[in-house]
C-alpha cells in the first residue's frame, strides 16, 4: 500500500509541474532548474551527481497552437528571394535580385514563388555534472551552499527538406526554378558562403556557479510540517560554443557567449505523509 502511495504521489508531481520560458529555441531544463532540485542527505556537507534529459521531436507549436514541424515554428515558410534583398552592390547576389526585379517587377514573391516548406528531425541530450558543498557557518541564520554545475551538450537537426513551392506556370516561376529554387543549398553556399543542411553539435556548455541559502520553520499544524524560504544568486561564465553564423541551422549550446547572472527566490511547503508543494519566481540578467 505504501508503494502505491508514493507512485501515486510521483506521478502527481509530474502532473503538476510545469516551468515557462524559452531556451536556445527549446523547452529543455536549464542546468540549476528546480526540478533538478538535489534532495537533501543529512549530515552531509559534499555531494556530487550527474543529471541526464533526452528528447527528440520534428513537431511543435507555432504562434497559433497550430502543431508543424520544428523547422515551421516562427514561420510556414522560408523565401528564398527573401535573401537576396539587402545585398552589397555588385555582388552576385545583388545581380541576380536585380534581374528578377528588371523582368518581373517589384512583386516577385507572390506568397508561393520562391518559398520553401522545411522539415527536419531535432534531437538533444543534456549531462549536467554537479556538485554541492554546505558552507558550516553556525553563527549565520540559515544554510548556505555553493554549488557547481558543468553542463555537456549534444544538439542536432537532422533530415533537413527543403520542399520548393514554385510553381510552373509563368516564365517567372520558370526563372525562379532555374536561377534559385532548384538547388537552393548550393545558390546559398555559392552566394553566401551559407550551409542549410542538417547540422549537429557536442561539447561542454556554459559553466554555473551558485550561492545558494535557506532556512526551516518548522510548523506545528495537523497537516502543514515545514516551511522552507529558499534563494540562490549564480553566474553563468560563457564556456559554451556561440552560433555558427555560416549555418543556417546552428544554435548556440548556452547563451551565445553572453555572461549572466541567474536569481531566484521560492518556498517549499512540507505536508504530511510526504507530501511537497511549493512556487519559485526565478529571473537571470
Amino acid at each position: 500500500m505504501r508503494f502505491i502511495n508514493s507512485f501515486i504521489i510521483f506521478f502527481a508531481i509530474l502532473f503538476f509541474v510545469n516551468t515557462a520560458f524559452s531556451y536556445v529555441s527549446t523547452n529543455f531544463f536549464r542546468p540549476y532548474d528546480i526540478n533538478f532540485r538535489m534532495s537533501e542527505w543529512e549530515n552531509k556537507k559534499i555531494r556530487l551527481g550527474v543529471n541526464v534529459e533526452y528528447g527528440q521531436t520534428n513537431d511543435g507549436r507555432d504562434w497559433d497552437e497550430h502543431k508543424v514541424n520544428a523547422l515551421q515554428l516562427y514561420n510556414p515558410s522560408e523565401s528564398s528571394l527573401g535573401m537576396l534583398m539587402g545585398a552589397p552592390k555588385g555582388s552576385a547576389a545583388y545581380d541576380l535580385a536585380n534581374y528578377f526585379l528588371a523582368a518581373y517587377g517589384p512583386a516577385t514573391d507572390d506568397g508561393v514563388r520562391g518559398h520553401f516548406k522545411l522539415d527536419g528531425d531535432y534531437q538533444e541530450l543534456d549531462l549536467t555534472f554537479y556538485g554541492k558543498y554546505s558552507i558550516p557557518l553556525k553563527k549565520v541564520p540559515g544554510n548556505f551552499e555553493i554549488f557547481l554545475y558543468i553542463p555537456v551538450r549534444s544538439m542536432e537537426l537532422k533530415n533537413v527538406n527543403w520542399v520548393d513551392q514554385t510553381k510552373n506556370i509563368l516564365n517567372s516561376d520558370l526563372d525562379v526554378k532555374n536561377l534559385l529554387t532548384s538547388d537552393i543549398k548550393d545558390v546559398a553556399q555559392r552566394l553566401g558562403d551559407l550551409n542549410l543542411g542538417s547540422w549537429s553539435k557536442t561539447g561542454l556548455s556554459d559553466i554555473v556557479f551558485m550561492l545558494g541559502w535557506y532556512n526551516d520553520f518548522r510548523q506545528m499544524k495537523e497537516y502543514l510540517k515545514n516551511v522552507r524560504i529558499t534563494s540562490r544568486v549564480g553566474l553563468s561564465i560563457p564556456s559554451g560554443s556561440k552560433k555558427d553564423e555560416d549555418r543556417a541551422f546552428s544554435l548556440p549550446l548556452w547563451n551565445d557567449g553572453a555572461w549572466s547572472m541567474p536569481f531566484s527566490i521560492g518556498i517549499d511547503l512540507d505536508f504530511v505523509n510526504r507530501i511537497k508543494t511549493g512556487l519559485e519566481f526565478e529571473i537571470t540578467f
